[in-house]
């Protein structure tokens, strides 16, 4: 109420953000899914809102530990979660929101120069390919994204923007990009799931 009178919005000009930040682990799930059905029962009787949006990240801060040259499936904590939720009906159905295919709280600088990977989301977990530098500069990122053009989880060239660039670098065409675009080719087809 305090922030409502401050701002002088009325609820209905307010879209709320209800934001779990790090939701990790299958335990983490099991505590929050009763925490947020109860913090939308609050939003529905003090609504009605623009919008409602249940947010929390479950990307892990580091890749470093998973294994070179091969594609590591990880559990997306945050899916999970807002799924369990919506299974248990609450009296708003929020939309959903997430920190994507990063680590949800910024810390220190990544090392320069990491490994080549690709995070591509895959329903419910990440497939995460990580690459030695096997080959000349960043050349064993075409290893991964021939990889994932190969699997059973490839979403298609037309499903982004960055699964049309994926393709590109299953073929070996062009160039292999640097850490900054290996996260956007993995946003973008994340954003599209």
């Amino acid at each position: 109420a305090r922030v409502l009178d401050a701002t002088g919005l009325g609820t209905p000009n307010v879209d709320l953000l209800i934001d779990f930040r790090i939701v990790g682990s299958s335990r983490d799930v099991t505590r929050c899914v009763p925490l947020a059905v109860k913090m939308l029962t609050w939003a529905a009787a003090n609504g009605p809102w623009r919008s409602v949006t249940l947010a929390s990240g479950a990307f892990p801060m580091s890749i470093s530990g998973l294994q070179l040259g091969a594609v590591t499936p990880l559990d997306r904590y945050d899916a999970i979660f807002f799924a369990q939720v919506l299974l248990a009906r609450p009296q708003i159905q929020p939309d959903y929101g997430d920190y994507g295919i990063n680590y949800p709280i910024i810390g220190p600088s990544p090392p320069r120069a990491p490994k080549p990977n690709l995070r591509y989301t895959d329903g419910l977990v990440w497939q995460v390919d990580r690459e030695d530098r096997l080959l000349p500069g960043n050349e064993s990122f075409f290893t991964a994204c021939a990889r994932v053009v190969r699997s059973s989880y490839w979403a298609g060239i037309n499903f982004s923007a960055g699964d049309t660039e994926i393709e590109r670098c299953s073929r070996s065409d062009g160039g292999a990009g640097s850490a900054t675009q290996w996260l956007e080719y993995g946003a973008s087809h994340h954003m599209a799931c």
